[in-house]
Order: structure tokens, then C-alpha cells, then sequence
């Protein structure tokens, strides 16, 4: 391959079909390959330029000098679109950051239309992790950018000095993808993502800056006249993705490429293309890029999956939304925090005191086979978690069944070892419905965020229809978890009070078997078998959809720190508990409860239990105790030999004949 590359590509062609003479879709692979390597030779040729472009300020803007309303106070630096100084604003007594626009490109009237359009969206962006944009200052010789200024250190700064924390990276990492998804959200693309445009508070805030500004110098929508240099490319060089190169596509996906790019220098402390060579990136473009923990030991398996899929050459196997990459992001987080506090223990610029030594403690925590551990600890506790309440279950149900019938283990009373057992058999209907719960809402999220992609772009200004999409979700996720707990309480109980008193009869009649009161058994007949699906049905529906509420509410809670309201999370977490003790306790009684019929005297009777020479009755049509303990050789004891339902002697008898 190395022996081709300098060649011209008719060369090259007639190299290839004298080496492979009958392979040509191999010599067309190898082509494009070659292709996209002169492509990233210019590219990064450009980049590295020392020679003035034509496009550079040529005026500098001087310290103490004014510009209408902004006075200038140091330098700053030079970013890729110009100049950038810190100013005050002499009328609010504010510092702003400036950034001066000056070159060519913006001697178009069509340049400075566009600028202004895209001024105009990413002013609109409110969020806390996005530097802000307060005006755009127009004079004979320049644009001059009027920004929020963030004090403290850029990212790249950080970087230089080596890898950060892994825990501070993916919380820094997880602010920036808060800010790009929202800025996605209101058809705003960065294009130019990298460590120089995210600056880092004092406080361990990311603020991304320059944020859609990248696309303005080179836009093509609108031109009136050509405004882009031939081979330029969108972006700065080692951020690109790869179909921006090859095909100038500027898309959402594209920022999420340079968001793993950003994530990795991160975690590593390297850059992706070192030097940025045009060799190193034709390497990953053709075997893909490294593994971060190729490079750095300690980087959690989660993580270097998570880092891996935004870095896809292909873009339909990278993250489809820059939510998705958050997601997996916050999740990452929070097994980070969990499992050890060392391996976030950072200082303030959120990088280790120092790198761990075998005699460290801590090391274990931050090791592979510790990082290999927690997914297992985990599947453990939740295995374990699952058991317990299954088991728990399993004694609900089978301890009200035998109260009812004041069965003692002798005459058959469940064994602790079936608990598990009958357990799982009652919460069954309760699983399947949570399964085709999660699958339907999972398919139907799928259906609507693709029909919402395909009919509000990411590309473009925002739409009517993405903006008041989006003012909804804010205006939902601003509302406290405080009040979002008081309403599902009241919900909670609104329903429960509906099922309690649609339900009434069955609920007295299943409260007076258990507790062995006088009451109607009628309502527990298999006449009644409908009204007994129907019952299970509801409150498994409820249980289901409650239980997940509440889960929510309390991880919502704990995301925010959330301390308030811890009445009304009891209230709603022991109303769950009573809709699964009404759920799970009746099983038995509703479902199984097959005896054997038999006749004492006049007394229709069920035979449920045996020990020995004795007999346990359970007669429903006597006042409560329905219970007896008869010898099985007693002349009045008559034994159907059969097995049906305890509650069969309870359905009416029919007229007799006369």
C-alpha cells in the first residue's frame, strides 16, 4: 500500500490491475481508500499551515481600545474563527467574551445573511452548559461575537497535563452531550466539537462554546457566490467524522463522532490522530480506531463500549440520538460512582492527585478485573432481589390460603421451600404483563422518534412542531420531583379507591376467608371465574404500572439529590405494597384451591388436608370456624374420591322436582 501512495491515481489504477488483474472490486476498495488518504493528506495540510490565511484578522483588536459598547480588557487568543478577547460591557458592567469575524468570506451579502440567521438560533439557546450568545456588533471592518465569558480552563488545557479522572470525564462528557442533544433539539448542529471550544468552570462546569458558529463560514444554502475555498472541510481536523470528509455531510451524527473523539482524548490523555497524520487516519478509517483501554488499563468495559460506538466509521453503527449516547453515559456514571469512590477521587480540575501504585488500596477498585466484577455483583443483587420478592409472594399467598382453612403443616400446609414456587406461579401474569408493557412502549417510542425524524429534521431551523416539543419536555423536566410524587400519590390513591370499590364484594369475601370472619363465601365459587380474571388482571396492571412509577420517582430523586417529600414516598411505596398484597395474596384461594368433596353428616365439606387416621373439613356453609378434624373412618364421613374446588358446595342448588 505504502509504495502506491505517492503515485497519481492513474498510476495507481494501473498499478492495482497489474497486481490484481481479476479482482476488481478489491482494486475499487483499495481506490476510495487511497482516495480518502489524499483527501485527509490535504486536509490536515491545510491545517497545518504556518503561512497566513486570507481569512485571519488582520487588525487586532488592542486592550483598552472600544468597540461600541464594549471596551477590551486582555487577549485571550485566536480560535478558528478569529480573535477572541475578553471585554466589558460598559452599560451592565458585565465581562463578555469577543470573538472578532474578519476575511473574505464575510464581504458576501449572502455570508452575513447567514450569519446573522444562524446568530439568531443559537442565541436562542438557554442552557447551562452552553455559552451564551448575547449580540452580534456590527462595524466598517468586522463582526464582533458577543459571548458569555466562562472563567477557567479549556478542556484541551486540561487534557495536556494527562488523562482525567474517569468519573469527572464521563460527568463532564455526559454536560456536554446534555448541551448538544438540546442544541439537536433546536436544529442547531455545533460542527466544530472539540476540547478548545468546551471550556471548564472553576466549579467542574463544561460550557460549550462557538456552538453552530463553525457552519456559518462555510454554508452553502442561500449563496449568492461561492464562499468556501475548494477541499475545505466543515470542521477541525482529528474531530471530523468520516463522511464529513468524504461527502461534506454535516448532520447530528457528526457531532456525536466528535463527541467520542472529545470523550477519548478525555479518559486517555492522547489525541485520536497523534500529529494529526494523514496516515494515522487513514488507518482507522480502514481497521477502525483504538480501544481506550488499549491505552489506559482502568477504563471501565461500559465505557470503552460506549466510546467505541460513537467512533463507528459507519454511521448507521454509531448512536442514533445524542440523548442515546447521554443515556448510556449517565448510566456509566453512575456504576462509576457506585462501585468505587476512588477512581473518581479528583482534584479540582477533576484529575487524579496521582497515578495509582500497586500499593494503593484503591487499585483494586480502578482495576480491570474489579471493573469485570461489578456487572456481576450486580446480576447477583438482582437475581437475589428477584428471589426475595418472589419468595416473599410465595408466602403471602400460601400463608392467607392456610390461615383461611387453619391448615398446620401436618395436613398440608405449604413448605417454606415451595414459597419460591408458588411465588413465581403468582406473579407470572404480573411478568408477562411488564414484558409486553416494556416491549410495547419501547416499540411504540421507536415508531414515534422515527416518524419524528423523518418529518422535523435535525438540519435547518427549527420547526414549529420540534420547538414546542421541546418547550414541553423542558417545561415536564423543570417541574420537581416533590410534585411529580404528590400527583402520582393522588393518582395512586384515586385508582386504588376505584379498584377497592369496583372489587368490594370479592375483597370482603377473600378478607373473611382469610381472617376466618363471617361473611358471603358465594363470591369465591368458580361461578364467579370472570370476576376472579378480571380482578387479578387489573391489579397486576396497577402493580405493574405503579411499582415502575415509583421506581422513577425515586431514581429521579436521587439524580437530583432530592431530599424532600419523604411522607409522600413512604405513602406511595406502602399503597404499591398494599396493591401487591391484594394482588398476591389471593392467588391461592382464587386459583388453587382444589379439595376433595366430601359429605359430614349433612354438611357439604371439602377434604383438604390428611394426617394419619384424621381428616381436616373445611365446611363454607357452617359459621365460621369453617374448619373440622374428623377420623377418616368415620361412619359420617362420605369421600367423593375426586378433586375440585373448595368453594364448588357454594353454588346454588337446583330446584327440586315435585
Amino acid at each position: 500500500m505504502t509504495q502506491i501512495i505517492g503515485l497519481s491515481r492513474p498510476e495507481r489504477v494501473r498499478t492495482l490491475e497489474a497486481d490484481f488483474p481479476d479482482d476488481s472490486a478489491f482494486r475499487d476498495e483499495i481506490l476510495s481508500l487511497l482516495d480518502v488518504y489524499d483527501l485527509a493528506a490535504a486536509q490536515f495540510g491545510q491545517s497545518s499551515s504556518p503561512t497566513k490565511s486570507a481569512d485571519e484578522p488582520e487588525e487586532l483588536l488592542k486592550a483598552g481600545a472600544a468597540y461600541g459598547p464594549y471596551r477590551v480588557l486582555k487577549q485571550l487568543g485566536a480560535g478558528g474563527m478569529g480573535q477572541v478577547v475578553l471585554a466589558e460591557d460598559i452599560r451592565l458592567g458585565r465581562r463578555v467574551a469577543l470573538k472578532s469575524l474578519t476575511g473574505k468570506w464575510l464581504q458576501s451579502p449572502a455570508a452575513r445573511r447567514r450569519l446573522m440567521r444562524e446568530a439568531r438560533a443559537v442565541a436562542a439557546l438557554a442552557h447551562p452548559n452552553i455559552a451564551t450568545l448575547y449580540d452580534v456588533f456590527e462595524d466598517e471592518s468586522r463582526l464582533l461575537l458577543v459571548m458569555e465569558y466562562v472563567e477557567g480552563k479549556t478542556l484541551a488545557s486540561l487534557i495536556s497535563e494527562g488523562p482525567i479522572a474517569v468519573g469527572h470525564a464521563v460527568r463532564l462528557a455526559a454536560q456536554v452531550s446534555d448541551a448538544v442533544s438540546y442544541a439537536h433539539d433546536h436544529g442547531v448542529i455545533h460542527c466544530d466539537l472539540k476540547p478548545a471550544n468546551i471550556q471548564v468552570s472553576d466549579e467542574g462546569t463544561a460550557k460549550v462554546l462557538d456552538f453552530g458558529l463553525a457552519r456559518i463560514k462555510y454554508a452553502q444554502e442561500d449563496a449568492d457566490e461561492p464562499v468556501t475555498t475548494p477541499g475545505a472541510v466543515l470542521g477541525t481536523p482529528g474531530y471530523v467524522a468520516p463522511e464529513r470528509l468524504l461527502a461534506g455531510v454535516s448532520n447530528a451524527s457528526c457531532d456525536i463522532y466528535s463527541l467520542g473523539v472529545v470523550l477519548f482524548e478525555m479518559v486517555t490523555g492522547r489525541r485520536l490522530l497523534e500529529g494529526e497524520e494523514p496516515d494515522r487516519w487513514f488507518d482507522i478509517l480502514s481497521a477502525g480506531p483504538p480501544k481506550a483501554s488499549s491505552l489506559i488499563a482502568d477504563v471501565p468495559a461500559g465505557l470503552d463500549d460506549a466510546i467505541e460506538r460513537a467512533l463507528s466509521i459507519d454511521p448507521a453503527l454509531r448512536y442514533q440520538s445524542v440523548r442515546e449516547f447521554r443515556r448510556d453515559l449517565k448510566a456509566i456514571l453512575s456504576s462509576v460512582d457506585t462501585s468505587s469512590s476512588v477512581a473518581i477521587t479528583a482534584d479540582a480540575d477533576g484529575r487524579q492527585a496521582e497515578p495509582a501504585r500497586p500499593s494503593d488500596p484503591g487499585i483494586l477498585a480502578r482495576s480491570p478485573a474489579a471493573a469485570a466484577t461489578s456487572p456481576v455483583l450486580f446480576t447477583v443483587q438482582l437475581l437475589g432481589s428477584a428471589l426475595l420478592v418472589v419468595t416473599f409472594t410465595g408466602y403471602l399467598t400460601s400463608a392467607q390460603y392456610d390461615w383461611g382453612l387453619a391448615r398446620s403443616v401436618e395436613f398440608g400446609a405449604a413448605s417454606p421451600l415451595m414459597w419460591p414456587v408458588w411465588g413465581f406461579r403468582a406473579l407470572f401474569v404480573t411478568a408477562v404483563v411488564a414484558a409486553g408493557a416494556v416491549i410495547g412502549v419501547g416499540v411504540m417510542i421507536s415508531v414515534v422518534q422515527a416518524i419524528f425524524a423523518m418529518v422535523v429534521p435535525l438540519t435547518g431551523p427549527p420547526s414549529a412542531v420540534r420547538l414546542r416539543y421541546v418547550k414541553l419536555r423542558e417545561r415536564l423536566e423543570s417541574i420537581s420531583s416533590a410534585a411529580i410524587a404528590q400527583t402520582l400519590l393522588i393518582v395512586h390513591v384515586v385508582v386504588f379507591a376505584g379498584l377497592w370499590w369496583r372489587f368490594q364484594p370479592l375483597i370482603a369475601g377473600l378478607i373473611g376467608f382469610m381472617l376466618v370472619r363471617p361473611v358471603d363465601l358465594s363470591i369465591l365459587s368458580p361461578d364467579r371465574v370472570a370476576e376472579h380474571r378480571l380482578y387479578r388482571e387489573l391489579f397486576s396492571v396497577a402493580l405493574v404500572v405503579f411499582s415502575a412509577a415509583w421506581y422513577g420517582v425515586l431514581r429521579l430523586r436521587r439524580r437530583r439529590g432530592d431530599r424532600q417529600d419523604t411522607t409522600t414516598i413512604a405513602g406511595g411505596l406502602a399503597l404499591t405494597g398494599l396493591t401487591l398484597l391484594l394482588f398476591a395474596a389471593p392467588y391461592r384461594i382464587l386459583t388453587h384451591n382444589e379439595g376433595e368433596p366430601a359429605v359430614y353428616g349433612r354438611q357439604e365439606c371439602s377434604l383438604v388436608g390428611e394426617h394419619g387416621d384424621e381428616g381436616l373439613l373445611f365446611c363454607p356453609r357452617q359459621p365460621p370456624p369453617w374448619n373440622k378434624i374428623v377420623r377418616l373412618d368415620d361412619a359420617d364421613l362420605h369421600r367423593g374420591r375426586t378433586q375440585e374446588s373448595i368453594f364448588t358446595p357454594l353454588r346454588p342448588k337446583p330446584a327440586k322436582e315435585h
